[in-house]
């Protein structure tokens, strides 16, 4: 019952043992854990360490949401083959549950799964139904209570070891950065520290190598580590698929197939397509160029952009900076258009200010967390403090409309109004008007 835990955990657990990037309090970990293994493999059903538990005895639920409670729920076909399989070798006079399930022994005299839910699921389901004797017993590797504490450093690895040869696992579970992170939680460490960001990183090679590319498993490693630096940031940080969600929720926005949203915004129903950018200089080429593709599709078509930081190392000042550079970036594009056109020999209409904007408009992403003191642009005299936003207020998502930004760039040398950089200020959000590129058959810029 116990030699699969030797066969998948044993191997990496012992190289890790003479790896200089796991700390002395894993390895005690590891080598407590082996112990016990051990000793239930040698002597069987006769060693402490191993017993039949019944189901009152056993909890499923963990405090950690990452923990494998997800999976009673997630993967059903393979619990419909454990029932199966457990009915079968039970009437046949055998034991049940052929391979037994790893548990530690809580405080209280219970015992919580730590590798084994799915079978130990299908046995409190037949229990209940009478299919199997309410004295039915699950077959277990115990770690008692007093060891617990020694093997928690290194549980996550454990876990992660016995679970990932298992083909009927859901991709929730064998998500690389899933077992990272256990690992960081449960140790408390922090990957912004450059030698423990180096530790993990190569202690993880170790355990997910083999299973993971390399340069998944270092992604999945930084990845956790912008997590700590976004959640401890002044900013919201969010992925532009995070951002377009939060967007669609707050504002009770439908969309389809096509990628045609339909909202409300400033007032008036408005149905176009949305397209995301950031601050980071390949997005904004992407972004417009992506603008001017589905205008040429769909001249009578409106197009907005979402602006939302996605850089990690944001802070409330590079935001409001960041807010500022993207109209410089938005009227310099606009030159750029102008000129392409002129080559081409195009007369192009620009609604008199001399500048085009081919989309319909800019929405501005809240992520000010906290309040904010500063500059709104280096020419004001004074600092002056704003209030938080809040995303989950549709006011605080501000709309800034192609006629307001023509207008602004026709009459000031400055590509922004302050009105637009944060939503203490009401912005106009009027009529759309002004210079198009929708029928030009423009080359990409």
């Amino acid at each position: 019952m116990m030699e699969e835990h030797l066969r998948y955990a044993k191997p990496k657990l012992v190289k890790l043992l003479s790896d200089p990037n796991v700390q002395s309090v894993e390895k005690e970990g590891i080598k407590c854990y082996l112990d016990h293994l051990e000793d239930v493999v040698s002597k069987g059903e006769s060693s402490e360490f191993f017993g039949y538990l019944p189901s009152t005895s056993v909890r499923l639920k963990t405090t950690d949401k990452d923990y494998q409670q997800r999976t009673v729920v997630l993967n059903k076909p393979h619990l419909e083959h454990l029932k199966s399989e457990i009915l079968w070798s039970h009437n046949q006079g055998g034991q049940g549950v052929e391979k037994a399930i790893f548990c530690v022994e809580s405080p209280d005299g219970t015992f919580e799964v730590k590798n084994g839910n799915h079978r130990q699921t299908v046995v409190e389901t037949l229990v209940k139904k009478k299919a199997l004797p309410k004295d039915f017993g699950t077959p277990a590797f115990v770690l008692p209570n007093s060891k617990h504490k020694v093997v928690m450093p290194i549980l996550p690895v454990i876990m992660e070891l016995l679970n990932h040869h298992s083909q009927a696992l859901p991709s929730g579970l064998t998500d690389s950065r899933k077992t990272i992170r256990r690992h960081v939680k449960t140790n408390g460490l922090d990957l912004r520290d450059a030698a423990t960001y180096k530790r993990v990183k190569n202690m993880m090679l170790q355990v997910l190598g083999g299973r993971f590319a390399e340069q998944t498993i270092l992604n999945a490693v930084t990845a956790i580590k912008n997590e700590k630096i976004a959640e401890e940031s002044d900013v919201y940080i969010k992925t532009h698929d995070e951002a377009y969600k939060e967007f669609l929720d707050v504002h009770k926005a439908k969309g389809n197939d096509e990628g045609v949203v339909t909202f409300e915004k400033g007032g008036k129903k408005r149905v176009a397509q949305l397209v995301q950018i950031s601050s980071k200089g390949p997005e904004y080429a992407a972004a417009l160029r992506n603008v001017l593709k589905k205008k040429q599709e769909n001249p009578q078509g409106q197009v907005y952009l979402i602006f939302n930081d996605t850089l990690k190392t944001s802070s409330s000042n590079t935001i409001m900076k960041t807010r500022r550079n993207l109209f410089i970036e938005l009227r310099n594009w606009s030159y750029q258009i102008r000129q392409q056109a002129k080559g081409a020999g195009y007369s192009l209409a620009s609604g008199g200010s001399g500048h085009v904007c081919p989309f319909d408009g800019v929405i501005i992403a809240p992520q000010m967390k906290d309040k904010w003191f500063g500059k709104l642009c280096d020419e004001a005299d004074v600092n002056a403090e704003f209030s938080p936003e809040n995303p989950e207020l549709e006011s605080d998502w501000t709309l800034v409309t192609k006629r307001e930004i023509l207008s602004q760039w026709a009459s000031s040398s400055t590509a922004y109004n302050v009105q637009w950089l944060h939503p203490d200020f009401e912005v106009d959000q009027g009529d759309t008007y002004g210079g198009e590129v929708a029928q030009l058959k423009l080359e990409v810029v």
